[in-house]
């Protein structure tokens, strides 16, 4: 506003006028509700995102070994085994590709076991199907493995890695660890292979 001076000049004068508490409480509430607001849409996101990971988890296929045995052959023939892999999902295992190897170490071992390479092949495995994976050593047992084997000094292991790409994109891969050490059995008879340390793992 503006005033005049004892000698006649005109000047502005400031003025301060307090507000009233109703417009600090209206502003106050604006910030809060645009808070709450931002709240609400973050935690929406978040479920949205959490119900669609759900999905995924529930319909996406796994792949894991199903039942894994040696066929025995003893020091007459070189001994294979067999890997049942199945899909316990409920999508198409797509564009799978599995590696087994059968080898003799140490038990328990010494040093860690290589997992071998997977080949350029693919398959599709669907909803509850299975397929079956063998491989056999190059050479008979010897005796003395057989022997270590019999007494519990070395063990027989069945190594495999599966990959595959799920319903949604998703690249998958399993790892598989199996032993077997003990007394053996008759030729040509099947021998369940173990689970070595965590068994069946899955990454990513």
């Amino acid at each position: 506003m503006s005033g005049e001076g004892e000698d006649g000049s005109r000047h502005s004068k400031v003025t301060w006028e307090e507000r009233h508490w109703i417009e600090y409480g209206v502003f106050a509430f604006v910030i809060i509700t645009a808070m709450a607001t931002a709240t609400a849409a973050w935690y929406t996101r978040k479920q949205w995102e959490s119900t669609a990971d759900n999905g995924h988890r529930q319909l996406r296929a796994y792949v894991f070994p199903e039942q894994a045995n040696l066929i025995w052959q003893g020091a007459a023939k070189p001994t294979a085994a067999e890997v049942v892999i199945k899909n316990s999902g409920q999508t198409p295992a797509y564009r799978l590709s599995s590696a087994t190897t059968i080898i003799v170490r140490d038990y328990p071992l010494q040093t860690d076991l290589r997992d071998p390479g997977l080949p350029d092949s693919h398959t599709v495995i669907p909803p509850a199907g299975s397929s079956t994976v063998s491989v056999a050593m190059q050479q008979p047992l010897s005796t003395d493995q057989l022997k270590a084997i019999q007494k519990g000094t070395q063990a027989i292991y069945t190594l495999g890695v599966l990959a595959y790409t799920d319903a949604f994109g998703d690249c998958r891969m399993t790892r598989y660890r199996l032993f077997y050490t003990g007394s053996g059995g008759d030729l040509g008879s099947k021998i369940g292979l173990t689970y070595l340390d965590e068994g069946s793992t899955e990454f990513p």
